[in-house]
């Protein structure tokens, strides 16, 4: 297994149109009609706390600023950690899947990860937790610079039929941002959408120097396989997962 340099920070890495992001905005678009109820009373809530504010000038604002969980105090209960907010916006970092399972309350050795000489739990650098809402994000560290990330699939890719459109969709998409490198790929069974390496662009034609990334799913999370490795590498790990 041969050591790789450090990846830049997720928060640097900039995949044409964010693969990660899109499969947010499908579960975003399946809870839309809910939450437009919900903004038309917050709407109404916020036009009567105005107008009493109003006269009750030397009262606090009744508009209350949120303020992210500290390394104390998680959705679900307390426990510890190193609350830095990065790679997540409530990220937590643990030092292994067992530490952060004991201190989040939440049974993270269920996840499904890799077993590849590249990547597997005897070489787990850290592990970053956000379960600050309804959808539990986990971030695998390697020491080898490799990282994997988990986040609940949403519906249109649980299907591979659907999944496999998709992300045809998506290289279409992203064909001129990755000079016609990204593409669809086979992980083991199962239908995934691999940018290969320095395949990102920006506008001027000059390279991101961007890890390559591949994005499946597996046991009902999408999966998303980060490293400075060669197209088979990435793809082999992938097929390292459960139900791969």
């Amino acid at each position: 297994m041969r050591r790789l340099d450090a990846l830049k920070p997720s928060s640097e890495l900039q995949f044409p149109n964010d693969s990660h992001g899109r499969h947010r905005d499908v579960m975003a678009a399946e809870k839309q009609t809910r939450w437009q109820a919900v903004v038309a009373i917050a709407v109404l809530a916020a036009i009567a706390s105005f107008a009493v504010s109003a006269i009750l000038v030397h009262h606090a604002s009744p508009i209350a600023a949120t303020t992210p969980p500290s390394a104390s105090s998680g959705a679900g209960g307390s426990f510890e950690g190193i609350d830095i907010g990065r790679p997540f916006v409530n990220g937590v970092r643990f030092d292994s899947i067992d530490q952060a399972s004991a201190k989040t309350g939440v049974n993270l050795t269920s996840l499904p990860r890799p077993a590849d000489a590249d990547a597997s739990d005897s070489s787990i650098a850290d592990v970053w937790v956000d379960n600050s809402s309804d959808q539990l994000m986990v971030r695998i560290d390697y020491t080898n610079g490799v990282y994997v990330q988990l986040e609940p699939a949403p519906d249109a890719f649980k299907s591979a039929a659907a999944a496999k459109q998709r992300y045809q969709e998506m290289a279409k998409e992203d064909a001129t941002s990755t000079q016609g490198l990204a593409q669809v790929v086979t992980v083991g069974s199962t239908p995934g959408y691999l940018i290969p390496e320095d395949a990102a662009i920006l506008a001027n034609g000059e390279s991101q120097g961007s890890a390559g990334m591949l994005t499946f799913v597996s046991d009902g999370q999408t999966v998303t396989v980060v490293g400075h490795l060669p197209d088979d590498d990435l793809i082999r790990i992938g097929a390292s997962f459960p139900e791969a």
